[in-house]
């Protein structure tokens, strides 16, 4: 493999780590889960949980709603 295929696919895996990011800050924020939010805290109160979150979705091999409950109790309780 070249080493523009293998720039190519770093980027490509960037890409998907920052859109994953997004729609998991989009549900983080939307369900408020500690209710930081709806007291008028930072709208990046969460930060810290949502990269939490997304690094351990991406490194999970098989992913499951139960294995998403599980990362998502982890992180919250």
């Amino acid at each position: 493999m070249s080493h523009q295929q293998t720039s190519g696919k770093l980027a490509g895996a960037d890409v998907a780590r920052r859109e994953l990011y997004q729609v998991v800050k989009e549900v983080v924020d939307h369900f408020d889960p500690i209710g930081l939010l709806s007291l008028g805290c930072p709208d990046d109160e969460y930060t810290p949980e949502i990269k939490r979150i997304t690094q351990k979705l991406c490194t999970t091999k098989e992913l499951s709603l139960e294995i998403v409950q599980a990362i998502l109790y982890e992180t919250f309780v």
